[in-house]
């Protein structure tokens, strides 16, 4: 009789090499999206030309890099889950029209070469606009946004950290930058750290209850900074903001008033008790209340003003060309974000303009703004700020945030715990 002899199955020790999963690449990708729109919206047209001593060249510029990153990452591939509806189609497409018409009309520009480094700026907020309408479908925004407010932070507080080391005389400005960009970036930081005190939209425990006096001393200082950039624009811009997060706060009353009266008595005592106070009451008694409010000093901004708007209705139609602000007139650009409009791009381009914000703040009253607080807070210091100085490309926060806040999810509502 013969029997069969059974050989046993060979046994494998060796374990297949882990594949990352869609949702883990997911959060990778939105992530490193976050971190380079963060980029973006501080390094301004800083380029590191200023410090490397060479040529300058686009090339050099971060932004570009950042957006460059942006856009591959937008249209990677998407295999997780797909992002929610969007809201912001019309907007998106309010916003292209504007800015495209803005970068055609370089084709009537007196200047070229001064009209080819705006269209570049044109350019990039194109990409960014189209990159953020894409990532809204395929991503999730939420990730993308809470990354995007932690790299502000620390790009933010670095830039603080290099003011006050610094200690210069004057108007606060860092890296080269103009003084009312460095105050507009401290209203912005002023904000960020007053969302945290506030702690919209972060799970609370009582272990990170020591972090609340922490934030509103970083808001007390950056709104501290605001005022040594001497940009009163900068000041208005971030008292409103900070007023409307204020209001528009998901915290219970007596937390925000709570809040907003800690912060004002740490403020009171950084004025009366540091250096630091003593340079802001001189700087605000300097620009404030003696050139603005006794000598009425305005920085020539109603001869600018005045300017802009004589000179478009030249061309009331399609305006000047782009550029041309800066290409016939001392100024770079009209300080206000309707009259650089209407200079170079006439009624056709102040209309789209309108047509965007119309828009957007429709959308947004539609919506609501639970959970979407701290952007539209943000999209309201940069128009207020817009209004008294920069040109377009200084508005990008305004187009970043109002796309993030209409494409986050509505927060589910919370439910309570029964006894």
């Amino acid at each position: 009789m013969s029997s069969t002899l059974s050989m046993p199955a060979p046994h494998h020790t060796s374990r297949r090499p882990a594949v990352p999963t869609p949702a883990a690449s997911g959060a990778g990708r939105e992530v490193l999206c976050g971190f380079a729109l963060a980029l973006f919206l501080v390094s301004g047209s800083w380029s590191l030309a200023r410090v490397a001593g060479v040529e300058p060249m686009v090339i050099w510029q971060p932004r570009v890099w950042a957006v460059i990153v942006l856009v591959a990452l937008a249209f990677m591939p998407a295999r997780g889950r797909a992002g929610g509806r969007a809201r912001g189609r019309s907007v998106l497409g309010a916003e292209l029209a504007w800015l495209g018409f803005s970068l055609v009309s370089i084709t009537w520009a007196p200047e070229l070469e001064l009209a080819e480094d705006q269209a570049v700026d044109l350019a990039l907020l194109i990409a960014v606009a189209v990159a953020l309408h894409r990532l809204a479908h395929t991503s999730r925004i939420e990730r993308l946004a809470s990354t995007l407010r932690s790299s502000l932070l620390v790009l933010l507080l670095g830039l603080a950290a290099l003011a006050l080391l610094g200690g210069v005389g004057g108007r606060m400005a860092v890296l080269g930058g103009g003084p009312n960009v460095f105050g507009r970036n401290m209203g912005l930081l002023c904000l960020l750290a007053l969302e945290r005190a506030l702690c919209f939209g972060v799970a609370r425990s009582r272990s990170r209850g020591w972090w609340l006096p922490v934030w509103a001393l970083v808001a007390c200082v950056a709104a501290g900074l605001v005022a040594l950039s001497g940009s009163r624009g900068a000041m208005i811009s971030t008292v409103i903001a900070a007023g409307l997060l204020l209001m528009l706060g998901r915290a219970r009353l007596s937390r925000r008033l709570a809040v907003a009266l800690g912060v004002l008595g740490l403020f009171v005592g950084l004025l009366v008790l540091t250096p630091l106070g003593d340079r802001v009451i001189e700087s605000f008694a300097s620009r404030v209340l003696n050139l603005l409010v006794a000598d009425r000093y305005v920085s020539s901004r109603d001869q600018i003003y005045l300017i802009a708007l004589e000179g478009g209705a030249t061309r009331p139609i399609a305006g000047h060309g782009l550029a041309s602000f800066a290409a016939q007139t001392p100024w770079p650009y009209a300080h206000n974000l309707a009259l650089d409009a209407w200079f170079e791009t006439g009624a056709i381009g102040v209309a789209l303009l309108g047509l965007y914000l119309g828009r957007s703040a429709l959308l947004l009253a539609r919506v609501g703004t639970s959970g979407r607080e701290l952007w539209v807070a943000i999209a309201l210091l940069i128009l207020v700020g817009a209004q008294f100085s920069g040109g377009r490309y200084d508005a990008r926060a305004l187009l970043v945030c109002v796309a993030l806040a209409l494409a986050l999810p509505r927060p589910m509502p919370r439910v309570r715990r029964s006894p």
